[in-house]
C-alpha cells in the first residue's frame, strides 16, 4: 500500500479519522494512517478546555510496560522531554529522534524510549479557541530518515489526521458523557436528601456523625458529578433525576 503515491488512501484514512464516533474506532483509524505511513505506532492525547470539567483522554498503541514505565518518570524529566517541550509551545511539526534527547542530555531516557519502540517519530500539536488540544504522534522503533517531499508528505499527512482527530475526540467525549449513567455514593445521595429538607453542613455532620468537612467533601464530589453550579442545583438534578425522593 503506497500510500505516497495514493491520493486516495490519504482520503479514505482522513475521512475514517474523522467519522470515528468511539475512543477504539479513532485509535484504530489513527493506527491504519500511522502504518500506512511505515509508522509503527499512532498516540494521540486529548486535553479538553478546563471550564468544560472533561477528563483528559490518551489513546495510544503503545505497550502497557511502556505506559507503567512513562507513569515512574520523574516530573522534572517529563519537563526537560524535548519533544513534549515543543509541542507546549508550537503548532509545527517536530521530526524526533535520537539527537534530539542527545543535545538535553538525556540519552538514558531516549534509550527507555528505544527499548518499547520508540526510536523515532512526528509529533504536532492542535489547539482549539477554547483552551482545548490535542497532541497527536506517530512513530517508529528504527531511526527513520526522511527528507524532501517525503517528509512534507508525511508531516502533511500528521497535521491533517491531528485536525481530524480533534474535532473526533470532543464529539466522542461530548457524546459519552451525556450518555453516561450518573452513579451517587450512598453518603451523596443521604447528603443531597438532607439538603433538600433545608439541613445545613453543620445540621448534617450532626445528624449523620460525620466532620463539616466530611459533608462538604461529599456534597462537592455530588455537585460534580451531577454537572451542577451549586449545592441547590444539584439537588434539583437529583430530584429530576429520581435520585433522590
Amino acid at each position: 500500500m503506497d500510500w505516497k503515491t495514493n491520493e486516495n488512501l490519504y482520503d479514505d484514512a482522513l475521512s475514517q479519522i474523522g467519522r470515528s464516533r468511539s475512543r477504539d474506532a479513532l485509535l484504530a483509524a489513527l493506527t491504519k494512517t500511522a502504518s500506512g505511513l511505515g509508522f509503527d505506532h499512532a498516540a494521540l492525547q486529548f486535553v479538553p478546555s478546563r471550564l468544560t470539567r472533561k477528563e483528559p483522554v490518551q489513546l495510544s498503541t503503545y505497550s502497557e510496560g511502556w505506559l507503567d514505565e512513562s507513569l515512574r518518570l520523574p516530573i522534572a524529566v517529563v519537563a526537560r522531554d524535548p519533544v513534549l517541550a515543543h509541542l507546549a509551545k508550537s503548532v509545527a511539526p517536530i521530526v524526533w529522534g535520537a539527537p534530539d534527547y542527545a543535545n538535553v542530555a538525556m540519552k538514558n531516557v531516549y534509550e527507555l524510549f528505544r527499548g518499547y519502540g520508540l526510536g523515532s517519530g512526528v509529533s504536532v500539536a492542535v489547539r482549539g479557541p477554547r483552551g482545548n488540544y490535542v497532541y497527536l504522534g506517530f512513530s517508529s522503533s528504527s531511526q527513520r530518515v526522511a527528507s524532501g517531499a517525503s517528509l512534507s508528505s508525511e508531516l502533511g499527512v500528521l497535521m491533517l489526521s491531528a485536525s481530524a482527530a480533534f474535532v473526533a475526540m470532543d464529539e466522542i467525549v461530548d457524546g459519552e458523557q451525556s450518555g453516561a449513567k450518573i452513579v451517587l455514593t450512598r453518603r451523596e445521595l443521604e447528603l443531597l436528601s438532607w439538603s433538600r429538607l433545608g439541613k445545613t453542613a453543620s445540621d448534617c455532620s450532626q445528624i449523620l456523625g460525620i466532620s463539616q468537612a466530611t459533608v462538604h467533601f461529599h456534597l462537592k464530589n455530588a455537585v460534580q458529578k451531577l454537572d451542577a453550579v451549586s449545592k441547590q442545583h444539584a439537588v434539583l438534578k437529583a430530584l429530576e433525576l429520581r435520585l433522590i425522593h
